[in-house]
C-alpha cells in the first residue's frame, strides 16, 4: 500500500481496540509471540544501547524491545499510535516516540541506532517505501549496527500471478484450491526479499541473511525477514544466507497449542 493508504487505515480506520494484541493469537498470545517466535531471531543482536523501532504501533512488540536497550525511539506514521505510546510507556525515561512521514527516519540521530528493528507494519508497504527507508540506514546504523525487517515478498510471485490472473477459470480455481489468495493479509504485491536486498545493495550496505516464511495459511512464501548491514562489519562476513521455511505457521501453532494446554483453556 501507498504511504497515504497507510496513514488512512492505521490513523481512522483501523480501531485498535486491543492495541494490535489480536495479530498475536495465533501465537496464544502476545508474550507467547514474543517469547516464542520474535526473541530468538533477533538474540544474536540484543542486548543494545540503542534501538530505533519503525512503525511502533500502539506498543504491542515495543513493551519488550523496551527491556533490551538503554536508549529507544519509536517512530510511526499515526498521530494516534504514538499518543498512545508515549502515554502507555510515560514511566520509561529512556523512551521517545515521534510521528513521521511513513518514509523517513528523520528523528533518528546520526549513527544512532545499534539496532533498527520493524515486525508486521512493513508488509503493508510498497517497494519505493521499503527503499526509503533502508537507503537511510547508512545514515542512522551505528558501525556495527543492524536492521531486521520484516517485510512483504508477495511480489516474489507477481508475475506468475499476473500469468495466472490473466485465465480468470484458472485464477479462480486456485483461490478455491487455497493455492492463492486475493490479499494475502495485505501485504503489498509488489514488494519482495529480492528487492529489499537489492535496496540494500544499492545504498552501500549488506544484506546478511533473509528468513522467508508461509503467513498463517498461505500456500507462498509471502514474508521476509531481512537483516541488513554495514559493509565492514562483523555481521557482513559471508555471502546473504537465505532460508525458506515452511513451518513458520505451525510454530506459531504449536506455541498456541502449548499456551492453551498449560492455561488449561
Amino acid at each position: 500500500m501507498q504511504v497515504d493508504e497507510n496513514k488512512a487505515v492505521w490513523d481512522g480506520k483501523y480501531h485498535w481496540a486491543d492495541q494490535g494484541d489480536e495479530w498475536s493469537e495465533p501465537w496464544g498470545g502476545v508474550a507467547n509471540h514474543w517469547y516464542g517466535s520474535i526473541l530468538p531471531r533477533i538474540l544474536p543482536f540484543v542486548p543494545v544501547q540503542r534501538m530505533v523501532e519503525i512503525a511502533c504501533g500502539q506498543g504491542r512488540i515495543t513493551q519488550f524491545l523496551k527491556e533490551l536497550t538503554r536508549e529507544y525511539i519509536g517512530i510511526d506514521l499515526s498521530e494516534q499510535c504514538i499518543e498512545t505510546c508515549r502515554s502507555r510507556f510515560r514511566d520509561n525515561a529512556h523512551m521517545t516516540f515521534a510521528v513521521n512521514d511513513g518514509k523517513s527516519l528523520e528523528a533518528v540521530p546520526d549513527g544512532y541506532a545499534d539496532l533498527v528493528f520493524s515486525f508486521d507494519s512493513l508488509v503493508h508497504v510498497d517497494p519505493e517505501t521499503m527503499s526509503a527507508y533502508v537507503h537511510q540506514l547508512p545514515r542512522v546504523l551505528s558501525d556495527e549496527g543492524v536492521a531486521i525487517l520484516h517485510h512483504s515478498n508477495v511480489g516474489a510471485y507477481d508475475e506468475l500471478i499476473k500469468k495466472i490472473r490473466r485465465v480468470p477459470k484458472l485464477y479462480g480455481g486456485f483461490i478455491r484450491l487455497g493455492l492463492l489468495e486475493k490479499s494475502y493479509y495485505w501485504r503489498d504485491p509488489l514488494a519482495s526479499a529480492r528487492s529489499v536486498a537489492e535496496a540494500a545493495d544499492a545504498a552501500g550496505l549488506h544484506c546478511v541473511a533473509q528468513e522467508l516464511v508461509r503467513w498463517r495459511e498461505s500456500r507462498i512464501y509471502c514474508d521476509a525477514f531481512t537483516v541488513i548491514a554495514r559493509k565492514n562489519s562483523r555481521w557482513a562476513k559471508s555471502a546473504t544466507r537465505i532460508w525458506r521455511n515452511p513451518d513458520f505457521s505451525r510454530e506459531a501453532a504449536n506455541l498456541a497449542r502449548i499456551a492453551s494446554h498449560y492455561r488449561g483453556a
